[in-house]
Parts: structure tokens; sequence; C-alpha cells
């Protein structure tokens, strides 16, 4: 189609026509309601009516938490009865990171930043005025069974926490903070990184880094990436939490890509992690299992090439310990056993834009939440409204065959959070926008 913008009208102008040529592109089709799934149990209504939720149970089951974005709203919910205990205001505004409810292994205790909020000043420098910004917001914590708060983790002067990493038995906190600024730390963040004690209350520095703290189970140690743009190396680090010294640390050359590490992707007995190290797009990406005392690798798997390296988002280990599932975000996951360290499954997975995972807890069953990809560089597939979208699915795979075809949940209308097993495998939870849905997992494969 071309189009003719011309000013005849406006004489004076002596404005040239101007002529456009324009694609025609088909109306958007809104996607065909589909069924709720009839395992689905009951929506649970978030106070924040819009905005995504992230869901956790408690190690002993018996609690539910929603945390929402970007509310600061935190519920706490009975998993028995459905209802809601407490609900926990812990101020409105953006985060560091949408999930920032963090727990103590056990669950009783619930860590998270504050929104970190600046002010401005102005100081006077050596004669001459200049405005300084000041940052606040500390570590708060609560006692999930009750919702009575303890004493916060303050920051540094003007400085304000960012991240937060809980050990597994709530002893330590690894917080990055963000430190005050002004014309002379222009283009530099001064960030510094912190391990407390959460029993004696003291801390220790780290480094002038924000650091994502992945702990071993048994809270001895954490490791973390630090990826340095400037040389194309990502370093791979250990830390022993009684010294708060580097133990062991290995660097890895990217050429293009970076290091990834979650804390699902350490192995139970803490002995081992799966690191994915990504390349440039096209190159091929390895999984490396990797010791966690030395940080030298165990075993290094070369995938294929269509599981592009640029997409690795590190994996899942079985709660045994024995296998772990190597994650994509865009291509196939794959199983690999931890003994042999060979691939003895592919887990098929359909095209999908977002995604959550979970692992149940008796390790039979690896569940995905996903939504169908939407094109978004069609003009009228952007700001489409939730009802518009595709409902979010919820594909199971049972482990012990994963060549079977995975049992697939519809959702309501809504986006994905994150998705959680209840520990007695009876129950799957996925966070939406301002609801969580539960689904029933008590008769499969039983």
């Amino acid at each position: 189609m071309t189009a003719v913008l011309r000013f005849d009208a406006w004489k004076e102008g002596k404005i040239r026509p101007t002529t456009f040529k324009l694609a025609l592109l088909p109306p958007f089709v809104r996607p065909v309601r589909q069924a709720v799934s009839p395992l689905h149990l009951a929506t649970l209504k978030h106070a924040q009516d819009e905005g995504v939720v992230f869901v956790r149970y408690t190690a002993d089951g018996k609690h539910l938490i929603a945390s929402g974005y970007d509310s600061g709203i935190v519920e706490v919910y009975d998993s028995a009865t459905r209802k809601r205990l407490h609900r926990l205001e812990t101020g409105k505004g953006g985060r560091h990171n949408a999930d920032y409810a963090k727990f103590s292994g056990d669950g009783r205790t619930l860590f998270l930043t504050e929104e970190n909020k600046r002010k401005t000043a102005t100081v006077v420098r050596e004669g001459k005025k200049i405005t300084r910004f000041v940052h606040f917001g500390g570590v708060r914590h609560w006692d999930v069974a009750t919702g009575k708060e303890g004493e916060p983790f303050a920051p540094e002067r003007d400085a304000g926490a960012l991240t937060c990493a809980v050990s597994p038995d709530g002893k330590w906190l690894v917080v990055g903070e963000i430190g005050p600024q002004d014309e002379s730390t222009r283009g530099i963040v001064p960030y510094q990184s912190y391990l407390w004690n959460t029993q004696t209350r003291t801390k220790r520095p780290l480094g002038d880094f924000l650091i994502h703290a992945a702990f071993l189970p048994d809270s001895s140690a954490f490791l973390f990436v630090r990826s340095d743009p400037a040389t194309g190396e990502a370093t791979l680090f250990r830390v022993d939490v009684d010294t708060a010294r580097v133990t062991a640390k290995r660097a890895c050359p990217l050429q293009g890509g970076d290091l990834y590490l979650s804390p699902e992707a350490i192995a139970p007995d803490g002995k081992i992690a799966l690191v994915g190290v990504g390349r440039k797009r096209g190159a091929r990406m390895t999984a490396n299992l990797v010791d966690t005392q030395t940080l030298k690798d165990v075993h290094v798997l070369e995938l294929s090439r269509d599981m592009d390296g640029t997409h690795i988002s590190s994996g899942d280990f079985l709660p045994s310990g024995t296998a772990v599932v190597v994650k994509s975000r865009l291509a196939d996951c794959l199983l690999i056993d931890r003994t042999t360290r060979r691939e003895t499954g592919r887990l098929v997975l359909p095209k999908r834009e977002q995604q959550a995972t979970a692992v149940s807890a008796d390790g039979r069953w690896w569940a995905m939440a996903w939504l169908p990809p939407m094109d978004e560089d069609l003009p009228q597939a952007r700001g489409v409204e939730l009802k518009d979208r595709p409902q979010p699915r919820i594909s199971v795979y049972d482990l012990r065959d994963p060549k079977a075809k995975p049992v697939t949940l519809m959702a309501p209308e809504g986006v994905i959070g994150n998705l959680a097993f209840s520990p007695d495998g009876k129950q799957l939870a996925l966070g939406g926008w301002g609801e969580v849905h539960l689904f029933d997992w008590s008769k499969q494969g039983r």
C-alpha cells in the first residue's frame, strides 16, 4: 500500500509531498479460550491486583507464601484450608529482583530487601556545590508462622540493600548494597557485598560488586559468578562462610557468552554443581559438572547446537542427587545421570516465550509452566491485554519415562511468575498475574 502525505492547503509552507510504502498486517486474532484443567483446585486472589506473584511452600508443607511484585505485599496461607493467615506489607516499589522474597531452608523465616529508595542532598566539596544521591533500606525478616517482624539488618550509612541470598540454615545472608553517588562517581556504580551472621548480627565485606550467591546445602560455603565484559571472561568463586574468604576460583573464557549458575543446580549432597558455559550464538555450549570444593570439572558435556548457547539456564538436580535436568530457555532439556555422566533422556518441550520449572520431592516429576509464543514484532501484538494472550500451561514430565507424553494442565488467563510442588507432591502452585493457581496432583501416577 502506498500513502502520500501532502500539505496543499498550506501554500506558505512550500512542503513537498512525501510518499510512504506501508505494509498491511492481518488483524490481530485472539486465541481461542480453552477449558481450564479439571485438576485445577482453586485460584487465590492476591492483594496485588496487577503484577506478578511468586509462590513458595514451607519445608513442612503447612504454609504457602505468595509475594507480589511490585506491591511488596507477601501473603501467608494455610496450605490445607487455603485460608490467608497473614498479610505482610513490606513497601511498594521496584526491587533488584521480582522474586525478592527469600526463605530459610525450613521456610520458617522470610527475608527480603526493602524497596531501594534514594534521596538527594546538596553538599559542598572544595567550595563547590554538588548533588549527592543517598540510598536507604536494609534487609527485613519475619517469622512466617506468627507474622512477627524482627529487627532489620541495616546497610552502611547512605547505602541501600539491593540483593539478598539466604543460607539453608538461615544463619548467613549475602547482601549486596549500593552506596551513595555524586559527580565523582559518575559512570561507576558503588556496589558492595557483605556476609551477615544472623545470630551475632555481625557482617564482613566480600567485595565491591554485587554477589548472587548459591549456597551449598550444608550452609558451609557459597558459589557465585562474576563476569568481566572488558576481558570476555567470567570467574566462578567458592567462599567459605566461617572465614568469608575465597577458597577456590576458576576463570572461563566466554567468547561472547556467560556462565550460568542457580541454587537449584547444586546437588543435594553439595559435592557437585552444574554450571552452564554459554558461548556466542551458533557456537557449542557446555554443561559442566563441577566439584564444589575445587571448582574443577568432573565432567564436561558438549551440548548439541540446537541448545542455543546464549539461552542455557542452568539446571534442576533431582532430590536424590542422582541426576540433573539441564535446562534451556528455548530448546529441549536433557536428563543427565550423575554417575555415568551420560544423557539418559531428552524432554521434548513445546515452543514457548516464558517458562518456570519445578521438581517434585520424590524426583519423579519435572514440571514446566509455559506460555505459547506471540510475535512481539507485530504492532498488533504489543500491549495486548491478558485476556487476549494465550493461557499459561503446565506440562508435567515423568522422569521415569522421559519419552512419555507429558500431562498438560491448562491454567486460567494470566502470566507466569513461578511454579512450585508442595513437599508431599500432591499440589502444584502457579504464581500468576495478581493470583495463585492451585492444581491437584495427588492421584497422578500413584
